[in-house]
C-alpha cells in the first residue's frame, strides 16, 4: 500500500509542477535564460537585443540596442533597423493582449544617478517604455526594472547595452 501512495504522490508532484509552470509561474520569463548559448562571457559585451516570446512565437533579434551616455537616462538616436523592429514588437503586443513585456534597464555602479528613480537602470527602462508608448504600446503590458550591467559594455562613456527584455503573460 505504501508503494501505491508513493507513486500517487510522485504523480501529484509532476502534475502540480506542470500546472504551476503553465498557469501560475509564467508571468516573467527571462529571455536571457533562453539565450544562454549566445550569452557573452563576463569580459565581453553582447549588445544584441532579443525579443523572444515563446508563448506567441515571437522571435526577433536586433544587432543594435538602446545606448546611453554615462550617468544619463536619455537614449542616443536609434538605428533605423531597431525602430522598425520595435514597431513589430508594438504590433505583437497589440495582437496579443495577454502578453507582458518586462524592460530591464542597465546601469553601472560608477554612474551618477540624477533622476527621480531609485536607480539609473530603472530611469532608462522608463525612457524606453515611454518610447514604446509613443509608438502605440499599451501601458498595462509593459513593466520596468533596473539592474547592474556589464562594465565592459561601456565604451567611450557610452553604455552600448542599455536594455534587455523578457516576455510573460498576464493572469486572467
Amino acid at each position: 500500500m505504501r508503494t501505491l501512495y508513493l507513486i500517487l504522490l510522485f504523480i501529484w508532484l509532476i502534475i502540480g509542477y506542470f500546472i504551476c509552470k503553465t498557469y501560475l509561474c509564467s508571468n516573467v520569463e527571462s529571455t536571457e535564460n533562453s539565450t544562454a548559448l549566445a550569452a557573452p562571457s563576463n569580459d565581453d559585451c553582447n549588445v544584441k537585443l532579443f525579443f523572444r516570446d515563446t508563448i506567441s512565437n515571437l522571435n526577433l533579434i536586433s544587432d543594435d540596442n538602446f545606448q546611453f551616455e554615462k550617468s544619463n537616462d536619455a537614449y542616443l538616436p536609434l538605428a533605423d533597423d531597431l525602430k522598425i523592429l520595435l514597431g513589430n514588437v508594438v504590433s505583437h503586443l497589440g495582437e496579443n493582449p495577454n502578453s507582458l513585456m518586462q524592460i530591464k534597464g542597465y546601469y553601472l555602479s560608477n554612474e551618477d544617478n540624477y533622476t527621480e528613480y531609485d536607480d539609473l537602470g530603472l530611469a532608462r527602462a522608463s525612457m524606453v517604455k515611454a518610447y514604446l508608448l509613443e509608438q502605440g504600446a499599451n501601458s498595462d503590458q509593459l513593466r520596468t526594472m533596473g539592474k547592474i550591467g556589464n562594465v565592459n559594455c561601456m565604451e567611450d562613456d557610452t553604455l552600448k547595452k542599455g536594455i534587455a527584455v523578457a516576455f510573460g503573460t498576464s493572469k486572467q
